[in-house]
């Protein structure tokens, strides 16, 4: 019997030890699992906040892009308005009556044209008006109302160029008005 109480005491403890390294591998595997749960649920918590300021991010571009878009828009209907400002304008002097064109080209000849200066007008202003001292006048086919050839330049006048002057002059003051209540948002 000695060899079956061997046997059997060589059981019994190869029952503990498979008990106890089952209980061991049991408690790991826990261990190992609750570690790798608390690191998951870790990795989550980081994905949700970068997903989270992620969408926030691409939130924030897309309205300051819809922002850029407005805002681009509302300049080119300012432009156009601008546009169609000075096109009103433009005419109005084409139809101002031949009279009053007249009285302009008179004016405007006495206070640019100096004695020596080369005057061409437009023949369809083949008028009688007041014609300044020292200056040859011809009546020609050009475009425009009238140049002033002087020795070094050329000063044309149109009511283009005469709307094209203003808009140098007045575009910037204009803008400034329309534009400064964007600022002022």
């Amino acid at each position: 019997m000695a060899i079956e109480n061997i046997i059997e005491r060589i059981s019994s403890e190869t029952e503990e030890k498979k008990v106890k390294i089952l209980e061991e591998s049991g408690r790991k595997c826990r261990e190992i699992l609750a570690l790798y749960e608390k690191e998951a649920k870790k990795i989550k918590e980081e994905m949700l906040l970068s997903g989270c300021k992620k969408i926030k991010e691409d939130h924030v571009r897309k309205i300051l892009l819809a922002s850029l878009e407005i805002k681009k828009e509302q300049l080119s209907e300012k432009r156009k308005i601008l546009d169609e400002i000075y096109l009103e304008a433009l005419t109005k002097l084409n139809g101002l009556s031949r009279e009053n064109i007249i009285k302009i080209i008179s004016e405007k000849l006495k206070s640019a044209v100096s004695p020596g200066d080369e005057v061409l007008i437009s023949a369809k202003y083949n008028d009688n008006f007041p014609k300044p001292a020292n200056v040859k006048i011809k009546f020609d086919d050009i475009e425009g109302i009238f140049i002033i050839k002087k020795a070094t330049s050329e000063i044309r006048f149109s009511f283009e160029e005469l709307i094209s002057e203003l808009k140098e002059k007045t575009e910037r003051k204009i803008s400034e008005i329309l534009f400064s209540s964007e600022r002022e948002k």
